[in-house]
């Protein structure tokens, strides 16, 4: 006879029950983390204070991310160093049909320092150059206590981009393109319910991808310039582990394993206009982010007992406005303000696939921004932004029935340099 204790049959079904909808969750959970829009703008301290604005622009090296063209001026070696601190806060709240209803919470505060370095020079009509930055990123981190822990604790995307950039200027057109090539790593936590006990789940991938990039500017006159900016789609195959922590009689059913996945970063196009008044620059922007690249997510297990699952997202292409002015009111400051709407006419997400591992909505912000510039050859750039999330309600079957708002604060820092060979050969008698 084994001395093994007796199980009830209702405990003996329950880890293949749990077992089973803690998979599905699970895959849920990684197929909404990225249903909304997670797009970094805020790639440079420069552009930051012009709500982000700067498709047209040819004076920050922060072109090489916004327009690489722009920068074949002439105008030799320019480089920057920069980091963006956002401080989020989301708020959660189910709706009065909602059978858990009323419940709310907010997301725990985090500090999340996007980077962002650049380097170009530019001699006669030549340029080359390179832009590495953190373009694709989220971070949601609801309290493990919350009440849909068992959805989503936490959800992380981020996928670092190295694009270097070759260009030549043809009169008042400069063209410029180069490859791209990005290092993603996804990671989802969530607790698991079994029955009398609680335990944990975590799926950590990573991979790379590559696609390019492809920008034009125009200077058509001394006081009006375009520009245009494509960015391609990239494709990351991603592997990773599938993780439990569970009580020890679900475990069996619950096991570690490999699992793999692809994904889809979207194609962005942008379009500028710069007006320029004497020491006043008014900046126009229109952007879209093609996130209907994907329209599903495919997460394959190791493990032949567990079945590979499908998750439809039926994301949707969404456009973006930016307005922004500068002057430069004194040779060594440079003041700005701008202001965004993003998620036109609505944020990538649809209302079925809405959740909290990714609330996306429609967002409003404000900005303003100064530049100093030290000597003849250094900058240094900050910029502030406040940015509302709009109120937005889920009407999903795979996740609460909940109405999903927040904010952000922005505060963006950099350093430029810039030599310039021509202003040595001004100054020759």
């Amino acid at each position: 006879m084994s001395d093994a204790p007796s199980v009830p049959p209702t405990r003996r079904l329950a880890p293949r029950l749990v077992g089973c909808c803690a998979w599905v969750v699970t895959v849920m959970s990684a197929g909404t983390v990225s249903a909304g829009g997670y797009e970094i703008v805020q790639q440079s301290a420069v552009a930051g204070g012009t709500g982000s604005a700067s498709t047209a622009r040819e004076d920050d090296v922060g072109a090489a991310w916004f327009n690489p063209a722009a920068l074949a001026d002439g105008r030799g070696l320019r480089s920057a160093i920069g980091v963006t601190l956002a401080f989020p806060t989301l708020h959660a709240e189910g709706l009065p049909l909602a059978p858990d209803a009323p419940w709310d919470a907010d997301t725990e505060s985090a500090i999340s320092p996007p980077p962002h370095l650049y380097a170009s020079y530019s001699q006669d009509d030549w340029l080359v150059g390179v832009a590495a930055n953190l373009p694709f990123a989220s971070r949601v981190q609801w309290p493990s206590d919350w009440p849909h822990r068992f959805d989503v604790i936490s959800s992380e995307i981020e996928f670092f981009r190295i694009a270097p950039l070759l260009g030549w200027r043809f009169g008042p057109i400069r063209l410029a393109a180069g490859p791209q090539f990005d290092f993603g790593r996804v990671h989802l936590k969530r607790a698991t319910n079994h029955i009398e006990q609680e335990g944990s789940s975590a799926i950590v991938l990573s991979g790379h991808g590559f696609g390019g990039h492809l920008s034009a500017f125009y200077d058509a006159a001394e006081w009006l310039a375009f520009g245009l900016s494509y960015r391609s789609r990239s494709l990351s195959p991603m592997e990773g582990d599938a993780d439990f922590s569970v009580p020890e009689v679900f475990a069996p059913d619950l096991p570690d394993q490999h699992v793999s996945t692809d994904w889809t970063l979207p194609d962005r196009l942008a379009a500028g206009l710069a007006l320029r008044f004497g020491s006043v620059v008014a900046l126009l922007d229109l952007t879209a982010t093609l996130w209907s690249v994907s329209d599903s997510l495919l997460i394959r297990f190791e493990d032949p007992a567990t079945d590979d699952r499908e998750t439809p997202r039926n994301w949707r292409d969404s456009m973006a406005v930016r307005l922004g002015a500068e002057w430069s009111p004194i040779d060594p400051l440079t003041v700005r303000a701008g202001f965004y709407a993003d998620g036109i006419p609505e944020s990538p997400a649809p209302r079925e696939t809405l959740s909290p591992a990714s609330p996306d909505s429609t967002r409003l912000a404000g900005t303003v921004g100064a530049s100093v510039e030290i000597a003849d050859l250094v900058a240094v750039d900050v910029f502030y932004e406040h940015m509302r999330l709009l109120k937005r309600k889920s009407n999903s079957d795979d996740a609460p029935l909940a109405s999903y708002t927040g904010f952000a604060h922005f505060l963006g820092f950099g350093l430029r340099l810039h030599i310039d060979p021509n202003d040595d050969a001004e100054q020759e008698p």
